[in-house]
C-alpha cells in the first residue's frame, strides 16, 4: 500500500471536489495531487532519499497537509511535531528522529537543530515561488515501507517515535476505520484536532483515502466549530471529550444552525457517561461512536451509536479484525470480569493497524512487542458479550483535554528546579479537561518560599501549556513503598480526602 497511491486515485475521482477546507482557502483533491506533486520534487533536489525523515512542526493548516502528501510521495517518512511543544521538547524529538529536512512556520528555527538538518519555512514567499516552478508531475519516487514516525511519551517521561508503516496506517486509520465510522464520499468531516496527533492525522488519512471533504479548524473554538458545521454542511465531527464538553452550550444556543450534524466520533480518553447524557439532551437524534485508540496500537474498540445507551460506560467491542488478550501481572489470560493488561494484535506487528516498532530503541521495542502482540500498557476487563471496559493505566499517564501528559515527565522538570528536592505528579478528575496535573512537591528546605503559581510557571517555560499542573500541593515528605518508590495511590486517596500527606 501506499498514501500516494490513494492520492492519485481521489484525484481522479474527484478532482474539482474540495479535499480540504482550512478558514477561507479550500484546496481541492486535483489541486492537491500537484501540490504534493512539486514539493515532492523539491524534496528530491535536497537529497531527501527513500526513509529519511521530514519534521513538520506545524499548526493545523493546508500548507502542513500538503508536506504530509508530498513526504510520503517523495518515499520518505512524515514526522508530525505539534507546534504546542516547548523549543526544548521540539528539541529532544528532532535529535531522535535525525530528519533530512525540518519545515516550521518562523523564518528561523525557534528550537535547536540536529547536524545536517536543513530547515525552511513553510509559509515564507519564497517556498511558495520556488514550489511553484516545480515540476507538477508525480516523481515516482521509490516506495518506502514506512510512513509516520509519531512520538508519544513513554513511561520514563522521554517521547519515543513510533514507525506506522503504508500497510499499518492506511489498513487502520485509511480504511478500518472508515468502514466502522461509515465514511463515504458524500461526507463532510469537521476536525478540531491538531492534525499532528494521532487522531486528527488519521481523520486526514481517511479523507483521502474516502474522497469525502474535511474542513480542519486552525485552532479550536466553539462558536467557530458551529459556524463551519452551518457554512459547510458538515456530517460528522471528529472530537475528544473535553472539545464536546466546550461544544455542548453552543449546539444547545444554535442546534437549529447544526441540523445537517448527523454523526460524532470521539476517541482520546474515556468518554464520561454524564457528558454522553447531556450530549444526546441537546442532539438526540446524533450518532455517537466512542473508541479506545493509541498512538502505537491504533483503534482498539468502538461502542457503536445504537449501544451508547444500551452500555454507556463500555469502551466498546474490538473492531473486526483486532485481536485484544487480557493478561495478569504474571503474564496468565484473565478470564470475564478479571481486569487485566490489554495486549492487541492485528496480524504481524506493523502490517495492519499496530505500531512496526520504535525508532532506534530495541529495548522499547522488545518490551512492547511480544510474539506479535503490543503491550499497550492500559488495563480494562472485559464482560461475557465481549464488551471492554477501561479501568485504570498500568502506565503512568494522564490524559488531559485528550492529550497524553506523562507524570515521570513532568517529574524531572520539577525537579530540575533549585528549590525542589523531590516532586510526584498524578492525574485527577477533572470536570472540564477530563483529568488534570496534580503535582506534589517537597522543597529543599523549609525556608524555600516558592509559591503554586512559581511551580506552574516553572512547569509552563519547559513543557507545553497542557502539561503543567492544575494543581500544587507541598509536601514535607512523601509515602513510600520499603523499595523507595512513591506511592501514588496513597497520594490520590489523600488528596481526595483533602489530607495533606504525612511528613
Amino acid at each position: 500500500m501506499n498514501l500516494g497511491s490513494f492520492l492519485s486515485a481521489s484525484a481522479l475521482r474527484y478532482a474539482d471536489r474540495a479535499a480540504f477546507i482550512c478558514g477561507d482557502i479550500e484546496l481541492t483533491f486535483g489541486e492537491l495531487d500537484v501540490r504534493a506533486n512539486q514539493i515532492a520534487h523539491l524534496l528530491l533536489e535536497l537529497d531527501v532519499a527513500k526513509g529519511d525523515r521530514v519534521a513538520l512542526v506545524l499548526p493545523n493548516t493546508l500548507a502542513a497537509i500538503e508536506l504530509m502528501c508530498a513526504v510520503a510521495r517523495a518515499g520518505a517518512v512524515i514526522v508530525p511535531v505539534s507546534s504546542r511543544l516547548s523549543a526544548d521538547e521540539v528539541a529532544y524529538i528532532l535529535k531522535d528522529a535525525t530528519p533530512r529536512v525540518v519545515f516550521g512556520e518562523s523564518p528561523a528555527a525557534p528550537f535547536a537543530l540536529p547536524s545536517d538538518t536543513r530547515y525552511l519555512c513553510a509559509t515564507d514567499p519564497s517556498f511558495e515561488t520556488w514550489r511553484e516552478t516545480s515540476k507538477p508531475t508525480n516523481p515516482q519516487a521509490p516506495h518506502c515501507e514506512d510512513l509516520v514516525l509519531g512520538y508519544t511519551s513513554g513511561t520514563t517521561g522521554h517521547p519515543k517515535g513510533a514507525i506506522g508503516t503504508q500497510s499499518a496506517v492506511i489498513t487502520g486509520s485509511g480504511l478500518m476505520t472508515a468502514i466502522e465510522y461509515g465514511f463515504t464520499e458524500a461526507d463532510v468531516l469537521l476536525i478540531t484536532s491538531p492534525i499532528a496527533h494521532r487522531v486528527g492525522l488519521s481523520r486526514v488519512i481517511n479523507t483521502l483515502c474516502s474522497g469525502m471533504t474535511t474542513v480542519v479548524m486552525p485552532r479550536f473554538d466553539a462558536t467557530d466549530a458551529v459556524d463551519a458545521i452551518q457554512n459547510h454542511a458538515v456530517t460528522c465531527i471528529s472530537v475528544v471529550p473535553t472539545i464536546a464538553r466546550l461544544l455542548i452550550p453552543e449546539l444547545a444556543r444554535r442546534s437549529d444552525d447544526v441540523k445537517s450534524l448527523k454523526r460524532m466520533f470521539a476517541t482520546g480518553e474515556a468518554f464520561p457517561v454524564p457528558l454522553k447524557e447531556q450530549l444526546f439532551e441537546v442532539l438526540p437524534h446524533l450518532q455517537l461512536h466512542t473508541s479506545y485508540a493509541q498512538t502505537e496500537a491504533g483503534v482498539v474498540t468502538n461502542l457503536r451509536p445504537h449501544e451508547q445507551r444500551e452500555r454507556p460506560d463500555s469502551i466498546g467491542r474490538c473492531l473486526p479484525g483486532v485481536d485484544v488478550r487480557l493478561i495478569d501481572e504474571g503474564g496468565n489470560v484473565c478470564e470475564d470480569g478479571q481486569p487485566g493488561e490489554v495486549l492487541v494484535r492485528c496480524g504481524p506487528p506493523g502490517t495492519a493497524m499496530t505500531m512496526k516498532g520504535y525508532f532506534n530503541n530495541p529495548q522499547a521495542t522488545a518490551e512492547a512487542l511480544s510474539e506479535g502482540w503490543l503491550r499497550t500498557g492500559d488495563i480494562c476487563q472485559r464482560d461475557a458479550d465481549g464488551y471492554y471496559y477501561f479501568v485504570d493505566r498500568a502506565k503512568d499517564m494522564i490524559v488531559s483535554g485528550g492529550l497524553n501528559v506523562y507524570a515521570k515527565e513532568v517529574e524531572l522538570v520539577l525537579v530540575t528546579h533549585p528549590d525542589i528536592d523531590d516532586a510526584a505528579v498524578v492525574g485527577i478528575a477533572d470536570e472540564h479537561f477530563g483529568e488534570s496535573v496534580l503535582a506534589f512537591v517537597q522543597l529543599q528546605s523549609p525556608a524555600c518560599l516558592m509559591t503554586k503559581d512559581d511551580v506552574v510557571q516553572f512547569c509552563k517555560e519547559r513543557l507545553a501549556s497542557y502539561k503543567k499542573p492544575r494543581q500544587v500541593l507541598f509536601v514535607d515528605d512523601f509515602p513510600r513503598t520499603m523499595s523507595g518508590k512513591v506511592k501514588k495511590h496513597s497520594l490520590k486517596s489523600l488528596h481526595l480526602q483533602n489530607i495533606s500527606p504525612p511528613s
